[in-house]
């Protein structure tokens, strides 16, 4: 094929970039391929951290197990919860080990020793796997809860299989879409007191009102039940959960959202028979990978020739000739 008869395609790949070799027979008549997510990425882990106002974080790691990485909380396992093996998680870019907290539906869940915190404002966040819904299983999914009766702070799915999130006596806002089953997708909620209260699904506002009064939180924390409407045991895998005492912005919730994303990687013609690949210098872990025959995931090889840096992006100019010639980003292993 000539080189000016390639084209630029530009694919979003969802999760881990490990669906890649499923695209062969289309990547098979295109000349470039170029992963581009939709937002721009970064740390994941260090963007939660860094994001003031959090109170617990929970990572189901190796090192901090069903204890907050913050703060000092500890999570007790109840019925049959258990922390997943490496890859169990969420689809976070920068961890590919990434564990969660698998739950059966059957009486299992994690309880925290987190409590009294959330006053007139709060978010709280997770990554989830649904593999149920509540209007199949008969019972309400809890995501998140530490509310009281008639002082909610409680996430979850109705059996309308419908996002809910209450912080006061009884009303809620909802998202009204149901919850996809067998896929990852990151959920956050925040409220003011008498002020507003958002409902987050990757990263996106999806629905917003006007909640009640709410007063200082008796109950514990607990992810996948409720300690005060016992029975709503979620069920899937819950991962990156976390707790903020104050309602996040909708730039906050995105900013952590795009960091679990993959680095965008850019291509373009130069018009002498190379392009020029880019990708943004904040993800030094990745490596730059070229592929003549993507059919065959053993033909990627990692880019022989030390990037350039041009500004705040890792650089390549790479000669094409006559041949196909396929690019992707290999995450940490």
């Amino acid at each position: 094929m000539k080189p000016q008869s390639f084209r630029v395609v530009s694919i979003t790949f969802p999760q881990k970039l490990r669906h890649f070799a499923k695209l062969a027979a289309l990547l098979l008549m295109v000349a470039f391929v170029v992963v581009v997510p939709a937002m721009r990425a970064g740390d994941y882990v260090s963007a939660v951290t860094n994001t003031p106002g959090l109170l617990g974080y929970w990572r189901f790691d190796p090192v901090f197990l069903t204890n907050s990485m913050v703060n000092g909380y500890q999570g007790s396992l109840q019925g049959n919860a258990r922390i997943g093996p490496p890859g169990s998680g969420a689809p976070v870019a920068t961890d590919p080990t990434n564990q969660g907290l698998i739950l059966d539906g059957l009486g299992s869940y994690l309880v925290t020793t987190l409590t009294g915190k959330i006053t007139n404002a709060g978010t709280t966040m997770a990554w989830v796997y649904l593999t149920n819904h509540p209007s199949i299983a008969g019972r309400i999914f809890q995501v998140t809860a530490e509310g009281d009766d008639g002082n909610d702070f409680d996430f979850q799915i109705d059996t309308d299989d419908l996002l809910h999130f209450y912080t006061d006596s009884g009303s809620s806002t909802v998202d009204p879409n149901p919850l996809p089953l067998n896929q990852w997708h990151f959920l956050a909620a925040t409220f003011v007191a008498n002020t507003t209260r958002v409902i987050y699904f990757d990263g996106l506002p999806v629905a917003t009102n006007t909640p009640g009064n709410h007063a200082i939180d008796t109950s514990y924390y607990a992810i996948g039940e409720n300690l005060q409407f016992r029975g709503r045991y979620f069920e899937g895998t819950i991962a990156e959960v976390a707790v903020f005492s104050q309602a996040l912005t909708a730039s906050q919730v995105s900013s952590i959202y795009a960091a679990a994303l993959a680095p965008a990687l850019s291509i373009s013609e130069n018009g002498n028979n190379t392009v020029t690949v880019a990708w943004p210098t904040n993800f030094p872990d990745f490596t730059l990978q070229t592929n003549g025959l993507p059919g065959l995931p053993a033909a990627w090889a990692d880019y022989p020739i030390t990037y350039d840096i041009v500004g705040a992006n890792y650089q390549v100019v790479d000669p094409t000739g006559t041949a196909l010639k396929f690019y992707r980003l290999r995450g940490p292993p």
